[in-house]
């Protein structure tokens, strides 16, 4: 396990943000202008409330820079397959975000690039962890490809969803990233710990143009590309660092570092069971929006998910130390997706009337 960096490794670690960061950067300005002279942009409508027309450019400009960064800084075979699959995403994506594809085409398109990934970049789920005290419980040939496929696209809409608040999905990948790059450098992983650089750049200078800390209100929108783009980047990365011999991540973790977007996923599917929805129709049911909907700001909801997110993810990475608390671990991540799918309501409806009285309050 690594103790620490020498002056050149953080040199190298600095190059390996700062290319991808100036390429998206620069490539935001030449996206944005081209998008608002072709029309590719993101209207207001009954269900999205944000201020004028604003151009999808965040996924295109993401990748590029990634692709751009990874090719030169870590030209590997399968590093060229998952950016090859990861053009397939981001395309997939910018039709999606021009046409609206249906859910099934999305669905069956995020199968054939999992399926893809499993083949022939080996990128499978063969292990899912000790979680019941008897041992790792292991998957082979074809449940193992059909597994992997199923989690693929449950990330990869998992991250999709929580994408509707200006910085937020910038924000939760970052978090999980750099817990993927720490890990992955604690073991020795240095190929990870790069690739992980990379994307934590690029994503940096998409916040720049999204996060309401840097401007009034979001310049530019990931997209779905963006977001099924980070989605897919995610799930590769965690089932690369969870799988082998001597995993540097405990699958069992793998789940707390996907943190809120898997938890909320669970929650709005099951809640739109109940109430007899279907589970790809959208609502303002998600955990960003109800915190919204309780008067929080706009950054104060990325503040609260982000520090949500972020207790998950450092719980994880603590208990990863300790690969004997696995079946608790996973016990302890059902028992709080039940808590927050019949708690989280009822502590922001509270939150709610807290807040909306407040001001007659101070009145009387």
């Amino acid at each position: 396990m690594n103790s620490g960096l020498t002056l050149l490794q953080i040199l190298e670690r600095t190059f390996h943000f700062a290319l991808p960061f100036t390429i998206a950067l620069s490539l935001i300005f030449i996206f944005k202008r081209a998008a608002t002279k072709f029309g590719f942009v993101d209207r207001p409508d009954q269900r999205k409330s944000h201020e004028g027309n604003i151009p999808l450019v965040g996924g295109p400009a993401i990748f590029f820079a990634i692709a751009f960064s990874c090719a030169l800084l870590v030209p590997q075979f399968q590093v060229l397959i998952f950016l090859l699959l990861s053009g397939f995403m981001v395309l997939l994506g910018v039709v999606d975000d021009r046409v609206d594809l249906p859910a099934s085409f999305r669905l069956v398109a995020q199968a054939a690039i999992a399926a893809t990934m499993v083949v022939y970049a080996s990128v499978a789920i063969t292990s899912v962890g000790n979680l019941t005290g008897s041992g790792p419980l292991l998957l082979h040939g074809s449940i193992s490809l059909i597994f992997t496929i199923v989690c693929t696209i449950g990330a990869i809409n998992a991250v999709n969803m929580i994408d509707g608040v200006d910085g937020l999905t910038g924000t939760i990948m970052t978090i999980s990233f750099s817990a993927i790059g720490w890990v992955a450098w604690q073991d020795g992983d240095w190929v990870t710990a790069k690739l992980i650089s990379i994307f934590v750049g690029a994503i940096a200078a998409f916040l720049i143009f999204n996060a309401r800390i840097f401007v009034p209100r979001a310049k530019i929108f990931m997209g779905d590309s963006g977001s099924m783009l980070m989605g897919l980047i995610l799930v590769w990365f965690l089932i690369r660092v969870t799988q082998g011999s001597e995993p540097s991540m405990s699958p069992v973790v793998a789940g707390w570092v996907l943190g809120l977007p898997l938890l909320d996923t669970i929650s709005v599917m099951v809640g739109r069971l109940r109430s007899g929805r279907h589970i790809f129709e959208a609502g303002r049911d998600h955990f960003h929006h109800r915190l919204l909907d309780s008067g929080l700001s706009v950054n104060q909801t990325v503040l609260a998910a982000g520090a949500f997110h972020a207790t998950f993810v450092c719980i994880g990475v603590k208990v990863n130390e300790y690969r004997e608390l696995e079946p608790i671990l996973f016990w302890a991540f059902v028992a709080t997706v039940v808590i927050h799918h019949f708690a989280t309501p009822i502590v922001l409806n509270w939150l709610s009337l807290k807040l909306n009285n407040a001001p007659s309050l101070e009145t009387d």
